[in-house]
């Protein structure tokens, strides 16, 4: 191999490479609900609102894992937003960054093994009172 040759195979190596390095962390979160769902960056506190069936939205430093909390609604029409979920990327993706969807999250499907995830939704409604439920002799809030 002459010199041009091999220089340029590994100016190309190189290249590959590092762009599959840099964007291995960024997580593209893709919202396929029927409802805006409220993402948090934890790393840096940023939050997204994101729309409703199939808007993605880039999350993450291309060199720090993802940790963020997902707040869903339990209804479209609802106004406020329940704590859901909670990922924490353990693993890089090899081959660009990490494609996440609200479903995946909820089925443990797709690239979820890339992340620890906790849910909220059934320790949220086995703990919180409805709005129409008196708070008097409830002990987890003092009879209030």
């Amino acid at each position: 191999m002459n010199k041009i040759t091999q220089k340029t195979l590994s100016i190309t190596l190189l290249i590959t490479l590092c762009v599959g390095y840099i964007h291995g962390c960024v997580v593209s979160f893709t919202n396929d609900s029927p409802s805006q769902i409220f993402v948090v960056n934890l790393n840096n506190n940023e939050a997204y609102l994101i729309g409703k069936d199939t808007t993605r939205k880039k999350i993450g430093e291309e060199h720090t894992k993802a940790h963020c909390q997902v707040f869903t609604k339990k209804t479209p029409r609802a106004r406020s937003f329940n704590l859901s979920y909670e990922f924490k990327q353990h693993t890089c993706a090899d081959n660009g960054n990490p494609v996440l969807k609200l479903s995946d999250l909820e089925k443990r499907t797709g690239e979820t093994k890339l992340f620890n995830i906790k849910s909220y939704n059934q320790a949220v409604a086995q703990n919180t009172p409805s709005e129409s439920t008196s708070h008097h002799g409830c002990s987890a809030c003092g009879g209030h």
